[in-house]
């Protein structure tokens, strides 16, 4: 009999044993699941920060390039209002992604989310600006480059009229030269132009004032076209004429002759129609002579 108890003792003994070790043994892989479970979750969370902190750099980054564009945009258009505008939601954007927590996996992918956003909106704005600032520079370029021709021409055309006062000063008589001198160039329906693909008619009036006795009654007109370099322009049929003053004999050619009766005073007219390949792009005088002398003469500009 009290061999049985002692046997039934320890065979209890055995499985209080065998429970005790189960029991540590799960104790032991629960808590070995639990470290490896926070590891991951630890390692996840400083990968995600990290990301994030690369985010927040390379945001500020393009914030920064974003300022520079936006300053050059200034430069060429004026004004930085939409730009600083632009910059100020991004940063307030920023902003709100800083200052939430990084404590949870989901609001840190949330918040790196956010910053991707950002950032493509930032790269898509500096793209557009640098754009826009090319086709400024561009146009800046082109606009210059025609304000240069433009006080080249001028100046051109202002030599051209100092020029043309000697001539007149030398070759009109003091007593009977033309005043109010106005060139206009005409398309076919007579509206005004200045285009030489358009030109088709060459108007000149001017008046003559107080004319003496001597230089009054019929006397032929003659209608001279130069070119800034003060060669007569080439037409089918130019008309040959001579002037002598002071002694001297001119031999010119003009592309229009026509007789006027002069009186004391008058104004006058002389219309000249020509071909369209006639008068090409540049500056040019007309002048209006008579058998005694240059009447007077002004410069206009072909386009």
């Amino acid at each position: 009999m009290e061999n049985n108890s002692m046997r039934v003792l320890a065979a209890l003994f055995v499985v209080l044993l065998l429970l005790l070790g189960w029991w540590g043994y799960s104790n032991y892989r629960a808590k070995q699941d639990l470290t490896q479970a926070n590891e991951i979750m630890t390692r996840e969370l400083n990968e995600l920060n990290q990301l994030k902190q690369e985010l927040e750099i390379e945001v500020d980054s393009l914030v920064q390039a974003y300022e520079e564009a936006a300053s050059e945009n200034e430069a060429l258009r004026g004004s930085l209002k939409e730009a600083q505008a632009e910059i100020r939601r991004k940063q307030q954007a920023i902003r709100r992604v800083q200052a939430a927590t990084a404590d949870e996996v989901s609001g840190l992918r949330e918040q790196i989310a956010e910053l991707l956003q950002i950032k493509e909106e930032l790269e898509q704005s500096i793209q557009k600006l640098q754009e826009e600032n090319e086709q400024l520079r561009q146009d800046k370029a082109r606009l210059t480059k025609e304000v240069q021709q433009k006080t080249q021409e001028n100046e051109q055309l202002r030599n051209l009229n100092e020029s043309m006062q000697q001539e007149i000063n030398q070759l009109t008589r003091a007593n009977f030269k033309a005043s109010g001198f106005t060139v206009a160039l005409e398309r076919k329906n007579n509206k005004l132009t200045t285009k030489a693909k358009r030109a088709r008619r060459l108007r000149v009036n001017f008046e003559v004032l107080n004319v003496p006795e001597e230089f009054q009654g019929v006397r032929p007109i003659y209608l001279v076209i130069m070119d800034d370099k003060g060669t007569p322009i080439k037409v089918s049929q130019p008309v040959l004429f001579s002037v002598k003053v002071n002694g001297q004999v001119l031999e010119l050619e003009a592309v229009k002759a026509q007789e006027v009766d002069f009186g004391s005073n008058q104004r006058l007219s002389m219309v000249w129609d020509f071909d369209r390949k006639t008068m090409k792009p540049g500056l040019y005088r007309a002048a209006v002579y008579t058998d005694i002398g240059l009447l007077g003469a002004a410069g206009f500009e072909v386009q």
